[in-house]
């Protein structure tokens, strides 16, 4: 099996049985997270129901006895308490039906009463308006000897009013006199339940979840939604059955039980119930859990598919690492054959420090070795040739010496050319650009876009100044000078830099990466020529990328000692051969006839003055990596 192929495989394993185990597991928490989070909320939600429908049931109770505290101690004619116990329906009007007024001995004072037609608002007639057959039912709920032995208030099952379509129940308590104590009427108050349906229709729960509160006779009170209390009464059967199977009174606790409907489909139902104590009443809570658990479900899919995603992304990314891993690996087999053929001449290329490359790199020593053994043989007269060698060299590097020469005595007079004729220019705009600043300082208050236009006057002040100082400097290349020496934070420099490309970077569609140490440590430079190397890095690297690219900014230290900035681009790189010469005077890379190659060699220059240096990785097609190293203060 070739190399590549078992590569592949063994990233393949370790890829795909790690990420199928992690999510495996993550599936398996977040469910029981979920799971016992649904149980939390239903247990509360039940709660919280009860303690409001208590609560209600308290204020009705409340409103009852304020409405009605005062009959005991009147002694006038019927239409007089007439008028109280209709007064105290229409005070009520949601709550309270029907009303009697009852002798202790269970015999009724007067004829049950009950807002007529004419009282009842016309929006609310079916839903309020009471008849004979209704006050009929009400007498038959009326508990008076419970209420008479007991001297407590005494609440009669519910039952249900078809054709108003509301659940009822009805109240009864003593009316005492207030300095003996003895009861001098029962008031029985016919109290419509219907506000607790709308209690629960507030709430929703999720797909298919049911809300019942019940009886203890499993008569329905309310429903969520509400056609389910005429509808799967079977459901509701076996709820009840369970819950009370169970659960104690007096108590609240979750549900889980398998449901098999008559049509033999079966369910796990989950949910919750809360006893409500002193009305004898359940408030349940239920829902299949497959509807109840789609949130996990969907997340259980979600993981699946970016596990699936991921393994596959990892393989196309193994694909394209291993390959180039056997690719370097297929060029050392290559250089092999070559030396072996004769070709001692032939390099194998080297692009990184790794194994591979120290293997490329013997290889490539071996065919020098050998290449050095065959020329001695075959030289005929050796202190001959090593004459020869050391002239060539002397004449080398005294070659050297005078180009290096022309070349700085060039840099030299370009720079007072250009300090002459720009410096002339660039003073006028200088000073029109305060001039016009301080005109418009006097104006800002008259329109609200002129602090904007002196934000941009400001730059162009600044940025005038700072082209004086860089032609200067560009004058006095070839010649060292002592220069301001300051503490300064490169993350601050850059980022001033920045504001600088950014349009033109917007306008070439280049991304801009930004990548700064927090608290990076000073160096100690001249500010002015630090912005113009990094100012030359930045133009190269987006004017190696006309259209489209990504332009990133590194800042990072190593250990406090050296404080390390990289310029990286994506553009057409910079070929191997031309590497060696990138920061030479007046070479360049570029076409067109306006680069005079002095921009990196500038660059050089300053960052050797700063006792640092300066650095480029590159390849033709994939971009250039710029390294500056300052030493730290």
């Amino acid at each position: 099996m070739r190399l590549l192929y078992k590569l592949l495989l063994i990233l393949l394993v370790v890829t795909f049985i790690p990420m199928t185990v992690t999510g495996y597991l993550l599936n398996k928490v977040s469910q029981k997270e979920i799971s016992r989070d649904i149980s939390e909320i239903q247990r509360l939600t039940a709660l919280n129901l009860s303690v409001q429908i208590k609560e209600y049931m308290l204020s009705v109770q409340k409103n009852l006895a304020s409405a009605f505290d005062g009959i005991p101690l009147i002694e006038s004619e019927s239409p007089i308490k007439i008028k109280i116990l209709r007064w105290g329906i229409n005070q009520n009007l949601w709550d309270f039906r029907i009303m009697s007024l009852l002798h202790p001995d269970g015999k009724f004072v007067m004829d049950s009463q009950y807002l007529p037609s004419n009282l009842i608002p016309s929006d609310h007639q079916s839903e309020i308006m009471v008849t004979e057959e209704d006050v009929a039912v009400h007498h038959n709920h009326i508990n008076y000897l419970d209420s008479i032995n007991s001297g407590e208030e005494i609440f009669s099952p519910v039952y249900w009013n078809q054709r108003r379509k509301e659940p009822l129940i009805t109240h009864t308590y003593a009316l005492r006199d207030r300095p003996s104590g003895e009861i001098r009427y029962l008031i029985s108050a016919e109290i419509s339940l219907k506000r607790i349906q709308a209690l629960i229709s507030q709430i929703n729960l999720g797909t298919q979840s049911l809300i019942y509160v019940v009886d203890e006779h499993r008569t329905m009170i309310a429903s969520q939604p509400f056609k389910s209390r005429v509808e799967n009464k079977e459901f509701l059967e076996s709820v009840v059955s369970y819950v009370e199977k169970v659960s104690p009174k007096y108590f609240i606790g979750n549900i889980e039980f398998n449901y098999e409907s008559t049509h033999g489909k079966k369910d796990l139902i989950i949910g919750a119930y809360s006893y409500i104590e002193n009305l004898h009443w359940n408030v349940i809570i239920v829902q299949p859990k497959e509807f109840a658990m789609a949130s996990s479900y969907t997340m259980q899919t979600r993981i699946i598919l970016f596990s699936f995603i991921t393994i596959i992304m990892a393989c196309a990314c193994g694909v394209i690492f291993v390959r180039s891993i056997t690719k370097r690996v297929d060029k050392c087999v290559n250089g092999a054959h070559a030396i072996a053929k004769g070709d001692f001449g032939h390099k194998i290329e080297l692009k990184s420090k790794d194994e591979i490359d120290v293997l490329a790199a013997t290889f490539n020593d071996m065919g020098a070795s050998l290449q050095e053994s065959r020329t001695e043989i075959e030289s005929w007269n050796k202190e001959l040739k090593k004459l020869i060698e050391e002239k060539t060299k002397e004449l080398k590097e005294t070659q050297l010496q005078l180009i290096q020469s022309s070349k700085m005595t060039a840099i030299g007079q370009l720079g007072a050319g250009i300090s002459h004729e720009i410096n002339n220019p660039l003073t006028g705009i200088l000073g029109q650009a305060q001039l016009l600043k301080r005109k418009l300082l006097k104006l800002q208050d008259t329109n609200e876009q002129i602090p904007g236009f002196i934000k941009y006057l400001d730059n162009i002040e600044k940025e005038s100044k700072r082209c004086k100082v860089i032609i200067n400097s560009l004058a006095k290349l070839s010649i060292r000078e002592d220069s301001g020496m300051v503490l300064i934070n490169l993350n601050e420099i850059l980022k001033t830099l920045v504001i600088l490309y950014e349009n033109r970077l917007k306008k070439n569609n280049i991304i801009l990466k930004l990548n700064f140490q927090e608290h990076l440590p000073t160096v100690k430079a001249n500010e002015t020529q630090i912005q113009q190397v990094f100012m030359n890095l930045i133009t190269n690297a987006y004017q190696a990328m006309p259209n489209d690219g990504i332009l990133e900014i590194i800042t990072y230290s190593n250990d406090a000692r050296d404080v390390i900035v990289e310029i990286v681009d994506s553009g057409k790189g910079i070929p191997y051969e031309n590497l060696s010469r990138i920061f030479e005077p007046f070479f360049t890379t570029k076409e067109v006839w306006t680069n005079t190659g002095l921009g990196l060699s500038i660059c050089y220059a300053i960052i050797q003055e700063h006792k640092g240096e300066i650095t480029v990785e590159s390849k033709v097609g994939k971009g250039s990596r710029f390294r500056v190293v300052l030493p730290a203060n």
